[in-house]
């Protein structure tokens, strides 16, 4: 019985091996790989940026970030105050070659209507 089990376990071994040759074959390949491989680019990227906008008050409350979206990309979010600031910010992030799509989520303030309140009779 003893070489029976020692077959079992090399067999179970052998198994495992083969499962994590596939896995570490596969995983580079697979979305989440490819996820992954794309925000660490993302994440590298982000120092390249923030040396191109510099202390420029305009970008004062931007941030920039790895995310998941699109299959890992950078994020840009934060708020402007004029759509010609947006449009500039946008020229200089693309002006670095970013390795990944570049998602913006930027508020514009002069393009935000006040509420307007209103009583009825």
């Amino acid at each position: 019985m003893p070489f029976r089990r020692h077959g079992s376990f090399s067999n179970l071994a052998l198994v495992i091996v083969i499962i994590l040759i596939a896995f570490a074959i596969y995983y580079p390949f697979s979305p989440a790989g490819v996820q992954s491989r794309n925000m660490a680019k993302a994440r590298a990227h982000i120092p390249v940026i923030q040396r191109a906008l510099g202390s420029d008050p305009r970008f004062a409350n931007i941030s920039l970030h790895d995310y998941t979206a699109n299959d890992g990309c950078l994020i840009v979010n934060g708020n402007v105050l004029a759509g010609s600031d947006l449009d500039q910010l946008k020229k200089i992030i693309a002006s670095t070659s970013p390795p990944t799509d570049v998602v913006y989520v930027v508020l514009v303030e002069d393009e935000i209507q006040t509420p307007q309140i209103t009583t009825s009779p």
